[in-house]
């Protein structure tokens, strides 16, 4: 049994929507900092991360160091995984470690 919730919107104004339960896996596909500074900040990764269950992850494709330690900051356990086939050559998947409620 799998149920697919599929959010689109402005990253930025998440906290105004009410969402209640949390989430599984959050997509982040925000480009890069230097792209789209406005969805690389502490309030957005910080709200991604209390909106997230414990276990929950982040993915991204954003792999740079100032997002490492970005979402480090956060709380998120960062850790690189392998890229799509033929993509990027590596993720960046970050954890809200289980024991944190």
């Amino acid at each position: 049994n799998i149920t697919l919730n599929l959010m689109l919107g402005d990253a930025t104004s998440v906290q105004s929507h009410g969402y209640t339960k949390p989430f599984d896996a959050v997509y982040f596909d925000a480009f890069s900092p230097q792209t789209n500074p406005d969805l690389w900040t502490n309030e957005v990764l910080s709200t991604a991360y209390k909106m997230l269950r414990p276990g929950g992850k982040l993915t991204t494709y954003c792999v740079n160091s100032y997002v490492r330690k970005l979402m480090t900051e956060c709380g998120f356990k960062v850790s690189k995984g392998p890229g799509p086939p033929k993509g990027k050559r590596e993720v960046m998947i970050a954890s809200k470690e289980s024991d944190t409620i």
